[in-house]
């Protein structure tokens, strides 16, 4: 009778085993706690600028993980913003910003990347910006 319970055992849990790897399931979040961000929005379009008009927008976040969550860096796929982003831990469930300002001294058509470095499970996630600056008067 005991050789019949361990075999009957044995044959759920691989079956249980199986069932989960088809499915793809991820047994490290699984056992681990995770940090996620989650932006409210990813992209902000400015519209039409005026040369040397303030141009300057809050990426709104939540840290929505079971870890606090730390942004380690942002870049930018140019110099003409400047950003700025919390340099201490957000706690689970907080929400916080990351300000932009576009230098709207550069006249055209534009569109950039915001690359955020941080702890989240990604580590990694793009917010963009676009708009358009007009000739100086």
């Amino acid at each position: 009778m005991k050789k019949v319970v361990g075999i009957v055992s044995l044959f759920l849990c691989s079956f249980l085993f199986m069932l989960l790897l088809r499915a793809n399931f991820n047994f490290e979040s699984f056992f681990t706690k995770q940090t996620k961000v989650e932006f409210e929005n990813d992209y902000y379009n400015f519209g039409e600028l005026k040369y040397g008009e303030s141009a300057m927008y809050f990426f709104k976040l939540k840290n929505v993980g079971s870890n606090p969550l730390q942004i380690s860096q942002i870049s930018s796929s140019c110099d003409c913003a400047v950003i700025r982003w919390p340099k201490i831990p957000i706690p689970v469930g907080e929400r916080d910003s990351i300000q932009v300002v576009y230098n709207t001294e550069i006249v055209g058509a534009f569109t950039k990347d915001i690359m955020v470095f941080s702890n989240d499970v990604e580590g990694l996630q793009v917010l963009y910006i676009e708009g358009y600056v007009t000739q100086h008067n």
